[in-house]
């Protein structure tokens, strides 16, 4: 992915908000900006007991990550949105 000129791998960001304790699983895909070429978003979801929010969430993101790699929208979700195929992870702004 292209962020404002800088490559982005959404695959290394997903990875790294899967290392969040209390974080059961999460999709980081990316969707058209007209400014920026594309952004990520991510859809995450967590474990009943964790307490966790987007602030938090993205607080420990910021302790790993560059700020162009941290999500410009992050979603605690039940169930990932499934596109026209069933298939996870295809979602639009």
């Amino acid at each position: 992915m292209n962020i404002g000129g800088i490559k982005v791998d959404p695959i290394f960001v997903e990875r790294a908000i899967k290392s969040i304790d209390g974080i059961r699983d999460a999709i980081v895909n990316g969707i058209r900006n007209p400014i920026l070429g594309e952004i990520l978003i991510a859809e995450v979801i967590t474990t009943k007991e964790s307490g966790l929010s987007e602030t938090i969430i993205r607080k420990r993101l910021s302790e790993q990550l560059d700020l162009v790699q941290i999500p410009a929208v992050i979603r605690i979700v039940e169930n990932f949105t499934l596109n026209s195929n069933g298939k996870r992870g295809s979602f639009s702004e």
